[in-house]
This record gives C-alpha cells, structure tokens and sequence, in this order.
C-alpha cells in the first residue's frame, strides 16, 4: 500500500472495514483480503517534523518584493516549504503528502535557495573571470589596431613624400630635358637659317650671271661678244 495518509485517519477507515473483511484503500481502490500492514513513511515524517520546526520562521524567506499569492501553492493555497529540483519548482507539503510530487526527491526551502546561491555565487565568479579575459583581449587587440593605424599612417606619409620628391625631380628633369629640346631647335634654325641665305645669295648672283650671258648669246656683234672678260661668263 503506497498511498499517504494520516495514521490516525487510515486506522478508522480500515476500522471501520472490520465486519465486512474485505479491506480497501481509499484513494486507489485496491482491495485486500487481510488487513494491510501499515508502515511509517520515514521520509514524510521527517519532512512533517522539518515543516514544523521551521513554521515559525515562515517570514524568513519572504521578500518584500514577491507578492504574497507568490509564494503561496496554487493549488493547495499553502505556503512554499520545499524545492522539488526535479521539476525545479516550490512546492509545499501537501504537494508531497498528496500531491504530484510524493515519490520525487525534495529539499527544504532554505536549503534549495543556499545552494541555488552558492551554484549562483560560483557561476558570478566564473563569468567574472571570463568577463576580465575578455576585457583584456580587447583591450590588447585595441592595441594591436592602434599601433596598426599609426604604422600605416606612417607608411602613407613615407609613401605620399616619396612620390612628392619624385614629381619635383620629374618635373625638374622635365624642364631641362624641354629646354634642351629648345636650345637645340633654336640652334639648328640659325644654322640652317644662315645656310639658307647663303644659298639665296649664291642663287641671286648666278641668276645676274645667267642673265648677262643670255644678253651674250643674243647679240650679233662678234666684237662685243669677245672682248667680254672670260671671268664674267
């Protein structure tokens, strides 16, 4: 017989069953032909025994910020007293008694809430721990991209002053290179200039000769054409 009663109470009902001998269990129904041997629930008892201890401490737990409906059983309209960590939800005794926590693993309300702290406590330090590793990882990449941007500062700097000087020595070869270009033009023009009328001079003088002598060749006196100088012709 499984089931959870008071003793008192069991004792009358099956009591009461005597004369008919036929003996059942008020909850589940299940008939017995014997009187059945009724044994104490060691562990009930002893959480009956811890409710009653810690009843007058009941305030104890209270937090000014929980509503009082709260932390009261919604079904049993009773008092939170245990943790059911299977279900991982408070309950109170008669959850356990009758309830659908009788046969799961329960602990006081005090000492589920210490050790919630304590899991609590550890897991604080812990992702304070990670949290500080974390920050000094940032901080040392934040340093990685700091001395990153000024050696890339420095390089475009470099980089800009170099081409700068590059331009002006281009620039300035560029000048002298034009300018020989010039000289040289220049030169070759008078020369060729120079050449030119010579040649125009040259030109004018046999174009005079050239004339003369036609004037020769047209004349018909013998005398004029032969006592011309022969450097003239």
């Amino acid at each position: 017989m499984w089931t959870h009663f008071c003793r008192v109470c069991i004792d009358e009902h099956l009591n009461r069953q005597d004369e008919s001998a036929i003996f059942s269990c008020p909850e589940c129904r299940e008939k017995f032909v014997e009187r059945p041997a009724l044994m104490r629930n060691i562990t009930l008892s002893n959480i009956v025994r811890n409710f009653l201890l810690n009843e007058p401490r009941k305030e104890v737990l209270s937090d000014p910020s929980t509503s009082l409906e709260n932390r009261k059983c919604s079904v049993h309209n009773e008092r939170f007293t245990y943790y059911c960590p299977a279900d991982a939800t408070c309950i109170c005794v008669s959850c356990i008694l009758v309830g659908e926590h009788q046969r799961h693993r329960v602990e006081l309300l005090d000492e589920a809430y210490e050790r919630k702290k304590t899991a609590l406590k550890k897991a604080f330090k812990k992702l304070t721990t990670k949290k500080e590793e974390t920050e000094g990882r940032v901080q040392s990449l934040e340093e990685s991209r700091r001395k990153a941007q000024e050696k890339a500062s420095g390089e475009a700097e470099r980089v800009t002053a170099l081409f700068i000087d590059i331009r002006r020595l281009l620039d300035d070869l560029e000048k002298r290179v034009l300018s020989e270009i010039s000289r040289q033009e220049k030169e070759k023009s008078l020369s060729l200039s120079a050449t030119i009328k010579k040649l125009e001079i040259q030109k004018d003088e046999l174009s005079m000769k050239m004339k003369h002598m036609e004037e020769l060749c047209n004349m018909t006196d013998p005398l004029t054409v032969l006592q011309e100088p022969e450097n003239r012709t």
